[in-house]
């Protein structure tokens, strides 16, 4: 069983980053997002539970999907998956915009009054042959009241190698 942040002792800022994270990646993954392939901690998180919380996250893309596709659905999925985790004053700005690499920040307020804040990035560098991604059950702690869901992510392999070049 995959615990909440606060069943980890996070405080309530953790949570509820950590909550709208868990919105944002399975509404992607509902819309049908298999063009993504997560990847950093909360890849790690599909592939061995929770090592730990994210700060950010994180997306290689496939360069078929195009740019114009990339810039539409992220400010949506992001503001939808923040409403619906409950955040208030919503605000998503594209940090960096580039042709290989995006990066969007959300902001908003906890109905306890606690800013939260985090960034997505998805990256265009091209990815590795196909036996090195993987399809994975994303858990969600009960507590989100998110259903679990699939991810692509890269194997272990893969993700090693990424860390060393």
């Amino acid at each position: 069983m995959i615990l909440a942040a606060d069943d980890l002792g996070f405080g309530q800022d953790a949570e509820m980053r950590d909550r709208t994270q868990m919105q944002f990646i399975a509404l992607l993954a509902r819309q049908g997002a298999d063009r993504f392939i997560l990847k950093g901690v909360i890849a790690m998180h599909a592939l061995y539970g929770r090592p730990r919380l994210p700060q950010d996250v994180d997306f290689d893309c496939e360069e078929n999907v195009s740019q114009q596709s990339i810039q539409a659905q992220m400010p949506k999925a992001l503001t939808q998956a923040a409403r619906v985790a409950g955040l208030t004053s919503i605000d998503v700005a594209q940090t960096k915009r580039g042709d290989r690499s995006n990066r969007w920040r959300i902001q908003g307020t906890s109905a306890e009054g606690i800013p939260i804040t985090w960034e997505v990035e998805v990256s265009r560098r091209g990815i590795p042959p196909a036996e090195f991604i993987e399809t994975r059950a994303f858990e969600v702690p009960l507590a989100y009241r998110v259903p679990n869901f699939n991810v692509r992510v890269y194997g272990p392999a893969a993700m090693a190698g990424g860390k060393v070049n």
